[in-house]
């Protein structure tokens, strides 16, 4: 069969963007005179490696997801279109030394899509998981043990410290747009020196430094580029510049391509649902040849020459020819094929001999002349998936906007820059200015256009080097050293092809393409094109034991290209012969011809539509011959003709329809290609003739018909059978197909009809069609009445279309494809088995073949065939009654194993069957004895984990109803007793949303839309009136209101729910409040007159401002992370306003600037600038360096750099590029410098991070070396670095770090330092605190000689050096005053939690007078500190144990009669501080606790201290004891707010705010700022928050509240004020949240928690949202109410669970309410349940078993239905099936019975929780109502319904009792989600009409006799049409009655039939008769007819067989 195939062309569409560029871009300038010679030299010199410049347009074409896409551009402007739409623009005029080189698409993964951090460069501990999984859990310094004791719990869960999500994750702003995983789809725009990334779907943009000129880019699997730089002409192969680079991400560096001899492995596997494959094997590069044997030379690694380009790259990542890459070598005149592999740079190993260095010299692509023979291969194995590399320390800021991962190539071409033009000012020289942000003003791009410039870049890339002059030899052992630019992607050469250039030296064109991609069988095509020789080449990539290509076949061709043509997904080659013929070269190199026609050259008149007109073949036009193709997408070419014109073809020639597309899919799998392709041939053929008609039923018909030509083809060529008129079998035609269609039929053959098809308007409008009477019916569609000879291949055909239906019978969606294929079945059935015909027939009964009679097949049938039809259904029941000898459902494959055929495979190994596999695996799962949990639950959970492995893809409610039972029980089963170990997507398998969004750790309770809910609520409120607005005016202006501090929205709704409705955040957000004017009220004083009055004024106005000035210090811990997401807009910080309004005066009183100190407004804003940038949580989306770097101001500010603090300590900082940081040090602005160093520490907490040390130690003199120069640092900055160390080295133990520390607290040479000596103990303090931050809590493995050296230096700190006995003293003498309180805490922190009584005896309180009285009292406070720090176990919250830590005599303090007043007070004094100390240590243990009994002690003391501290203080000695009880006091108000913190508790609020009121000259900032801190930890985070007691947090807690109170808020001579702000480090949260999954409301729900307190474990009871235990000593969290479906979570498994991580991670726990149920909220008591009502019943179901659609009926349970869902369901498919099915008035009765039914449904269903059961209920009723009397017996979905039915049935009568859990262990019954009366009396109902039809039907009663006898069930002559109608009408009926009551196979009932003839017979009688009588002889019959069937079925069938057995033996003549 050599027909060709008619392709309509039409004119190529027209360039958008070329036609735009050539209209808008001006015609470039001519020049006035010829260019000289010289000139052009010099131009030529200049431009070695410039590239070419181009006057016409260049573009490149994709084929994209909306339509063809297109990128054009010349010059300077580059367009995107879609479709011929101009999508975007892009001009870059400012570049006018640049043009565009290159424009292309490309993909990044969205986990690379991200900035690499800058200060990274330390060693991050390898993490198990990939980097498409979630962030590595923290593991270093030292061990997770170690972690755990400084951190706390919560280091289990939070993101690698040192990495911080740039080795696995985005930042947050990406990470929302872009989930891990996701291909990021960019637009790629190489200019002349730089590369701009746009994101296709816009918003993000990044600048990428390209050191050279870009000829070619191409994207890369898994993402990236290939790009290819521009060769100079004056370069060899010899010079050591590598041409390939690899871009892998928008931040990452251009890396160079290594060259290997030999790669294995590395290539995509095919696809595999297992979890523990991975889909892609590891690589295994040998980089070198192994030696040959005797002398010979090594032979060596093909790598790319400078004449070598690039002409095709793969980037196809769904077939093993993925990674192919074809070059062509103009000089060499080769062709050569390459395979590449991505490798993980980071890991890849380091020579560690200089010799072995060539190899990587090598290895890059440049030729080495020095390479040893001798040396031995070099063999890498490393995994394959593309991980995170390592960015560069950046040395300058680059010349162009790069990025920060670019640092390396920038450095590479600054020096270049200076070694070329050293007189040029280079981006390193002092003369590039800066603007104040620290950027340049003027983007300079080098221009690389000197060969000595582009040399040393290339070197520098390729090898790592410092210097410019370096050969590449000399350089090449920096690679070794440094590290840089290894290889991240490999080639290798698979072969090569000549490739001639022609006579006159022109190379050739040459086109390749990746072909016939077969990714499950593992191989592919290549087919390389050479212009010159005119040869297809195609090679064969395979994959056996390892990778190889094979040349297959060289096919002469003018041109190729790549086009879909017969498949979707798989591309073909279109080429033209030599004879200028087409034809496309698809599977197995079959060849398909194809002509092109042209309708515009038809001149017919449109007008007159009877006259057909033909398209005519261009061919044949004279001197028009096709020479070339361009352009190819997918299924469009363009053809070049000679005549240089263009015409477009579409060569879409794959059906459209599903079911023919299924059919052709299988017969692939199961039939040999000859036998494919002749029937595809025929197909495409009929097809086309009939101009590809969009009708499925026209299509299939032609695919209907060439199945039959090609079985009955040696059948129709020897008979010449004629034609005959028949009605055709698949709907209406349209006639006379060779005809132009009318216009109705065109616009059903265009997209649009296919595009609305589903439309609601238009669905149920009929298609017109013409008259099909005088249709010729293909001769091979005429069955004769008798077969006798069938072809070997009907068999095998029938059985792969067999197949293809019963899969389309296993999806409900696809159950009109068996309308479809039946009839074919049925014409092939006849050439097979009498029984497939049968089979098929009882789904098509008015087929005209079906129901052919006995004697029609006259042939032995094919022993090949199963002797039965495979029925899917029939093998579910058996296995669902664990049935032994069970075969396993045929495949497609095994019909072609069975018969010894290769199967063509041309979609490759796939299986077409998605649904049918999924049925089958999930079904043979639940049923399959095997296995170690054989109990219904276990294999429940077995058949949801293979679910699951399906991930998500395959949804179970698409089966149909009778698979979707078993199913559903199975998942109702585990949805009850779910594991807490299962994946999220297995919890929403079985409708666990609560489980699977804590499984998968899917949002938090802080933010995001969880408080959607009451916005919307909000939003309705009504608006103010004129009246409210005037009243509150007024208010405001009386001065009995002030206006409160706008809040942060979700703050406001949180803080709702965790505290109520009360008003004390209202009250604290008044307290706290500062960006407004205080307005206060006073009395009057008329006898003032007013100069006194106005010095009153302003000494009141500067006592409130000094408490003003402390408020943002409490605010920052009151709003502490309530920020969830900022705008990319300036973030506005809140003014101070220190001027105080006073009432009833009404004047403002300003602030006289010289009444208070300079420096104390500096440090306020400070503070008001830290409390902003707290707001902004850790997890907020959109901080990032440029954010930053945008919000700094022109000039350096106190309050930018508090805010530069914030962000610092909640890790902010981590996102600052280096050159950010460096423009915020360089103005040497103080308090900036301070927020940096402190908070770039705090940002890396604990890591050690090297270069965060480097910049800390230039900013500490006690760092650097010994005789450094003198660094003119402030005193600050000095104290912040040394601070800095400590935070950054907190619990490392680091022995240098600590004892720099140590060395400075013993004081040091404070002439260096620009201050007085005031500020010694500050410094001196601010040492002991980093020190003991490093050392914190590892005093207890302290026993090494240096250790002991350690803390012997401390104890002579502490107590004094000892003077020696000749009195001369060799040791340092040290100020004890000032060094004992900064070694006792260090000391103490040294030895927190070790319980060491050595050294806690050091700080035992003396007891006698006279030493106390000579001890400084605030130091008997650190003291006692120190010594509980030591002692933790010891500490009891209870007033005895504080008052049993004073000494005795200093609590009775009955025995100080005697001595002076003096001692006396000293006793007070140090009673005072010591108690203060012990109150402080109870604090840090109780932190965050809430502790009662702690809670209780400390208010004692608060209430005792109050009332001393607020008596009058008449003498000097009173007003010394006053202070001293105040400052107490302070202390003890900060523990009352640790205890407390987050808790909101009313008696530490009332506490706290007649504090707050309280102003007096006395009360100095100090106490104004200890009672707004601890007014902030009340409420910390708005109750989000509370402090942990990790070594880490108690350490950030005492440097936080160290009492060591200032007077001002400049007061810097006892503490540093930023360390203030420490707290954020000890702040961990633990605010339990309960979601509603269905809602995303925090509901109120009780929560049971086991604590672990000791060796015991208490259980509590909580009412969620609400604080809880640390989580280290947490044991598990259990949901169990009644009202909520209940779980656990095990918080001591090991490892953690994802329940328990994230848990930790977002502190919510999803709930899923039960149906019929209220929350705690709105109904506290449970009264207002469903269930709680008096006579609560489930509706009415006898309304489900017998609907009888009466209106009382639905009256009755439309109320209750009303009810329940206006009380207790929001959910949407509840509302709108109500709303659609079970509302208003009904027209029939049947709709009236429907309705009820739908009511009742509905009711039950959300009743019983069970709302996933509605769909199968409402199919139930339609099986039983439709299929029945009231249906119209439609077929096949009559059969369907009925088999479905039947099975269900079956499943509930006798298999879920028994084997699926339907009986419990304690022998209760399960109710089943479909009730067994429900099922049962449907099944009845059927049964009855089944039995009417053959009892009451006289006509079906004698077609059901026929059918048994076998005889011809349709009449011979054709009658009327009504005639017809009728007959069809008896054929549906009787099979219905086949159907329902299970009526055997024909060739089992003439078996049967034979045996009873033969009883019957005379000799059978006479036989028998001697035994039996007649009567007797009958029954006989029946039991052997019994026995004979229970052979083929198992007997519980047997009673539905019954009444067809009598007829049967009637049929055969029996009584």
């Amino acid at each position: 069969m050599n027909e060709s195939i008619p392709i309509t062309s039409f004119s190529p569409p027209i360039s958008s963007g070329a036609s735009y560029i050539t209209i808008t871009q001006p015609p470039p300038p001519q020049p006035s005179a010829p260019e000289s010679d010289l000139l052009k030299s010099i131009r030529q010199a200049l431009s070695a490696t410039t590239p070419i410049p181009y006057e016409s347009p260049r573009r490149t074409v994709f084929s994209g997801r909306d339509g063809d896409e297109e990128l054009c551009w010349l010059d300077r402007t580059v367009t995107w279109s879609i479709g011929g739409i101009q999508r975007r623009k892009w001009t870059f005029e400012t570049e006018t030394k640049d043009q565009v080189l290159w424009a292309c698409f490309t993909s990044f993964d969205s986990n690379r899509f991200t900035k690499h951090m800058p200060f990274m460069d330390t060693p991050v501990k390898p993490s198990s998981t990939s980097s498409s999984q979630k962030p590595s859990f923290t593991t270093a310094p030292a061990s997770d043990r170690d972690i755990i004791s400084t951190f706390g719990a919560f280091s289990q869960v939070r993101p690698s410290t040192t990495a911080d999500h740039a080795a696995s994750s985005m930042n947050a702003a990406q990470a929302a747009k872009f989930p891990s995983g996701y291909k990021v789809r960019c637009i790629c725009i190489f200019l002349t020196s730089f590369a701009m990334i746009y994101t296709k779907e816009g918003g993000m943009e990044f600048a990428t430094n390209i050191p050279f000129h870009v000829k070619t880019a191409r994207e890369l699997v898994n993402g990236g580029l290939m790009i290819e730089r521009v060769v100079g002409e004056d370069e060899e192969d010899g010079d050591h510049l590598p041409t390939l680079f690899t871009l892998s991400a928008p931040y990452d560096e251009v890396k160079v391509v290594g060259f290997a001899h030999k790669i294995k492995k590395g290539y995509t596997l095919p696809y595999s649902r297992s979890a523990s494959q991975s889909p892609e094997l590891e690589a295994e590069i040998i980089v070198d040849p192994p030696p040959q044997p005797g002398s010979s030379p090594k032979p060596t690694v093909p790598s790319f020459t400078k004449s070598e380009s690039i002409i095709f790259l793969s980037s196809d990542s769904t077939t093993i020819g993925n990674r192919i890459i074809v070059s062509h070598d103009h000089q060499r005149q080769k062709a050569r094929l390459w395979r590449y592999v991505q490798e993980t740079p980071d890991v890849f190993p380091k020579p560690e001999q200089h010799p072995l260095t060539s190899r990587y010299v090598h290895s890059l692509g440049i030729p080495n002349s020095q390479s040893n023979p001798s040396e031995a291969t070099t063999t890498t194995k490393l995994p394959t998936s593309p991980g995170p590399s390592k960015p560069s320390i950046p040395v300058s800021k680059s010349a162009v906007p790069a990025t920060p991962t670019q640092d390396t190539i920038a450095a590479s071409l600054a020096l270049a820059e200076q070694t070329a033009r050293p007189k040029a000012p280079g981006p390193l020289d002092p003369r590039n200015t800066l603007a104040p942000n620290g950027l340049s003003k003027r983007h300079t791009r080098i221009q690389s256009t000197s060969r000595n410039e582009l040399s040393i870049t290339m070197d520098r890339m390729a090898l790592g080097g410092r210097t410019g002059g370096a050969t590449g030899e000399e350089l090449v052992p920096r690679l070794v050293d440094d590290g840089q630019m290894r290889p991240e992607f490999w080639m290798q050469c698979m072969y090569e092809v000549d490739a001639p250039n022609d006579l006159t030296g022109k190379p050739p064109e040459v086109t390749a393409m990746v072909v016939d991609s077969q990714s499950t069988l593992l191989v592919t095509t290549v087919a390389i094109h050479i212009s010159t020789t005119q040869t297809l080449h195609l090679f064969r990539l395979s994959v056996a034991e390892d990778f190889t290509c094979t040349p297959q076949k060289s096919i002469p061709a003018l041109a190729a290209a790549p086009v879909n043509c017969i498949r979707t997904i798989v591309l073909d080659i279109i080429f033209i012969r030599p004879n200028h013929s087409i034809a496309v070269i698809t599977y197995d190199c079959h060849e398909l011809d194809i002509h092109v026609t042209d309708p515009e050259s038809t001149k017919a008149d449109s007008s007159d539509m009877s006259i057909p007109t033909m398209d005519m073949d261009i061919s044949q036009e004279l001197g028009k011959r096709p020479l070339g193709f361009k352009d190819p997408i997918r299924s469009a070419v363009t053809v070049v003709y000679s005549d240089q014109s263009e015409r477009r073809i579409d060569l879409r020639l794959w059906p459209t329809a599903r079911a023919l597309t299924l059919s052709f899919m299988t017969m692939a799998v199961a039939l040999p290609t000859e036998v494919t392709w002749e029937i595809r041939k025929r197909y495409l053929v009929k097809w086309m003739k009939r101009n590809r008609v969009g009708y499925d039923e026209e299509e299939f018909e032609c695919f209907a018909e060439a199945v039959m030509e090609t079985v009955r083809k040696d059948e129709l060529e020897g008979a010449g059978a004629g034609s005959r008129k028949q009605p055709p079998i698949y709907g209406q035609r349209i006639a006379s197909m060779a005809i132009k269609p009318d216009s109705w039929t065109k616009l059903a053959n265009s997209s649009s009809h296919s595009t609305l098809s589903h439309d609601p308007a238009l669905r149920f409008l009929s298609k017109p069609h013409s008259d099909s009477s005088s249709h010729t019916v293909n001769p091979a569609m005429i069955v004769p009445e008798k077969v006798t000879n069938p072809s070997e291949l009907a068999a095998p055909v029938m059985m792969t279309l067999h197949l293809v239906a019963e899969a389309a019978m296993t999806a409900s969606y696809r159950h009109t494809d068996v309308a479809l294929l039946a009839p074919l079945l049925i014409k092939l059935g006849r050439f097979t088995r009498m029984d497939y015909a049968d089979y098929w027939s009882r789904f098509c009964p008015e087929s005209p073949d079906a129901w052919a009679p006995v004697d029609a097949y006259d042939f032995e049938p094919d022993s090949k065939l199963y002797v039965r039809p495979p029925d899917f259904f029939d093998y579910i029941r058996q296995r669902l009654h664990y049935q032994n000898g069970i075969s396993p459902f045929p495949v497609p494959l095994s019909i072609s194993q069975q018969r010894g055929w290769t199967p063509s495979f041309e979609y490759g190994r796939v299986d077409p069957f998605g649904t049918t596999k999924f049925a089958l695996d999930i079904l043979t799962a639940l049923t399959e004895p095997s296995g170690p949990d054989n109990s219904p639950l276990g294999r429940a959970r077995k058949m949801v984990m293979v679910m699951q492995g399906y991930g998500g893809q395959m949804d179970y409610q698409k089966l149909p109803f009778g698979l979707m039972v078993p199913v559903m029980e199975a998942i109702r089963l585990c949805q009850d007793q779910p594991p807490m170990d299962w994946p999220a997507v297995a919890y929403d398998i079985v409708d666990r949303p609560d489980l699977a969004k804590m499984a998968s750790g899917d949002g938090g309770f802080t933010f995001g839309d969880a408080y959607k809910y009451k916005r919307e609520h909000d939003g309705k409120k009504e608006k103010k009136t004129i009246r409210d607005i005037v009243q509150e005016a007024k208010m405001a202006a009386d001065g009995l209101t002030v206006q409160p501090e706008a809040n942060d929205p979700f703050s406001r709704e949180f803080t709702d729910i965790r505290f109520g409705i009360d008003r004390r955040m209202e009250e604290v957000e008044r307290m706290l409040q500062s960006s407004y004017v205080t307005t206060v009220k006073i009395h009057g004083r008329p006898e003032l007159n007013e100069s006194d009055l106005a010095k009153e004024h302003q000494g009141f106005a500067i006592l409130i401002s000094e408490r003003t000035m402390s408020l943002s210090l409490g605010r920052s811990i009151y709003t502490f992370g309530s920020l969830g997401q900022i705008d990319s807009d300036s973030y506005l910080i809140p003014r101070l306003e220190l001027n105080v309004r006073l009432v009833p005066h009404g004047v403002t009183v300003p602030i006289e600037v010289n009444r208070i100190q300079p420096d104390a407004r500096v440090w306020a804003e400070f503070h008001n600038g830290t409390a902003a940038a707290l707001r902004i949580a850790r997890p907020a989306r959109g901080v990032d360096s440029t954010w930053i770097a945008y919000n700094r101001p022109a000039e350096l500010t106190s309050e930018h750099a508090g805010f530069i603090l914030g962000l610092g300590l909640n890790g902010h900082l981590r996102e600052m590029y280096t050159w950010h940081t460096f423009s915020y040090l360089t103005p040497k602005h103080d308090l900036t410098t301070v927020a940096i160093l402190i908070g770039l520490a705090a940002s890396y907490v604990g890591t050690g991070d090297l270069m965060i040390t480097k910049m800390l130690t230039v900013h500490t003199p006690a760092l650097l070396p010994v005789g450094s120069a003198e660094l003119n640092l402030a005193f600050t900055t000095q104290m912040a670095g040394l601070m800095g160390i400590g935070i950054l080295y907190l619990g490392r133990k680091d022995r240098r770090m600590a004892e720099a520390a140590l060395q400075e607290i013993g004081g040091r040479d404070f002439n260096r330092i620009d201050v007085t000596n005031e500020h010694r103990e500050a410094y001196s303090i601010n040492a002991a605190l980093a020190f003991g931050m490093i050392m914190c809590g590892q005093g207890a493995n302290s026993s090494s000689p240096a250790d002991l050296e350690m803390i012997a230096k401390l104890r002579a700190l502490v107590h004094g050096q000892p003077s020696a006995p000749d009195g001369k003293n060799s040791q340092p003498i040290y100020d004890v005053t000032i060094t004992s309180p900064a070694a006792t805490i260090a000391l103490g922190l040294m030895f927190l939690k070790t319980g060491r009584q050595d050294i806690a005896s050091m700080f035992d309180i003396a007891h006698t007078p006279l030493i106390l009285s000579r001890i400084q009292p605030s130091t008997l406070l650190i003291t006692t500190l120190a010594r509980l720090l030591i002692l933790w176990n010891d500490i009891t919250p209870s007033v005895e144990w504080v008052t049993s830590q004073v000494p005795k005599k200093t609590a009775e303090n009955d025995e100080l009669q005697g001595y002076e007043d003096a001692i006396k007070d000293s006793y007070d004094l140090a009673y005072y501080n010591i108690v203060a100390g012990v109150c402080f240590s109870i604090a840090l243990k109780y932190a965050g606790t809430a502790d009662q009994r702690a809670e209780t002690t400390l208010i004692h003391y608060y209430d005792a201290f109050t009332k001393t501290a607020n008596q009058s203080a008449p003498n000097y000695d009173a007003q010394i004891k006053r202070s001293a009880v105040r400052d107490s006091l302070n202390l003890v108000s900060i523990c009352l707010g640790i205890v407390m913190a987050g808790t909101g508790e009313l008696n530490a609020l009332r506490r706290f705010r007649f504090s707050h009121g309280q102003l007096a000259p006395f009360i100095k900032y100090g106490s104004h700022m200890t009672t707004h801190m601890a007014l902030g930890m009340l409420f910390l985070g708005g109750g989000r928050y509370t402090f942990g007691t990790s070594n880490a947090a108690i350490a950030s807690l005492v440097a936080a509240f160290y009492p060591r109170w200032p007077n001002t808020s400049s007061d810097t001579k006892g503490l540093l004020p930023a360390l203030r702000h420490l707290w954020v480090l000890a702040v961990e949260p633990r605010c339990l949240i309960a979601r509603d999954v269905d809602s995303g409301q925090t509901v109120y729900i009780p929560v049971k928690i086991k604590v672990r307190e000791g060796n015991e474990i208490r259980t509590f009871q909580y009412t969620s949202p609400s604080l809880i235990p640390d989580f280290s000593n947490l044991v598990s969290i259990s949901i169990d109410s009644p009202r909520y479906w209940s779980y656990f979570i095990d918080l001591e498994s090991k490892p953690l669970s994802e329940f328990a991580k994230n848990l930790m991670r977002f502190q919510t726990i999803w709930v899923k309410r039960r149906s019929g149920y209220l929350g705690y909220g709105e109904d506290p008591r449970g009264n207002r349940s469903v269930f709680a009502r008096v006579g609560f019943r489930i509706g009415d179901t006898v309304t489900m078993d017998h609907p009888t659609g009466s209106k009382d009926e639905r009256a009755r349970v439309a109320a209750e239905l009303k009810h329940f869902i206006t009380s207790f369901s929001t959910d949407v498919r509840t509302v709108s099936f109500a709303d659609w099915l079970c509302s208003g008035e009904p027209e029939s009765r049947l709709e009236g019975m429907m309705l009820s039914y739908c009511q009742q449904s509905l009711l039950e269903c959300l009743l019983l929780d069970k709302l996933s059961t509605l769909g199968p209920l409402t199919t139930l009723y339609r099986s039983r109502y439709f299929t029945g009397p009231e249906g119209d017996l439609q077929s096949p979905s009559t059969a369907i319904a009925l088999r479905n039915l039947l099975l269900a049935t079956d499943y509930y009568q006798h298999a879920f009792y028994k084997h699926f859990g339907g009986r419990l262990p304690n022998n209760m019954v399960r109710p089943p989600l479909i009730r067994s009366q429900l099922i049962q009396a449907a099944a009845s109902m059927l049964d009855d009409f089944a039995r009417q039809l053959r009892q009451n039907d006289p006509e079906v009663s004698a077609i059901i006799k026929r059918y048994y006898r076998g005889e011809a069930l349709r009449q011979t002559e054709a009658g009327s049409k009504e005639e017809r109608e009728h007959q069809n009408g008896l054929l549906r009926k009787m099979a219905f009655y086949l159907v329902q009551a299970r009526v055997t196979v024909p060739e089992q009932i003439l078996a049967i039939r034979e045996i009873i003839t033969e009883a019957r017979q005379d000799g059978g009688l006479s036989s028998f008769g001697r035994f039996m009588d007649p009567e007797t002889l009958e029954r006989s019959l029946l039991i052997v007819m019994r026995s004979f069937i229970n052979t083929m079925y198992s007997a519980h069938m047997w009673p539905h067989r019954v009444q067809h057995l009598e007829d049967i033996r009637d049929a055969a003549g029996g009584n």
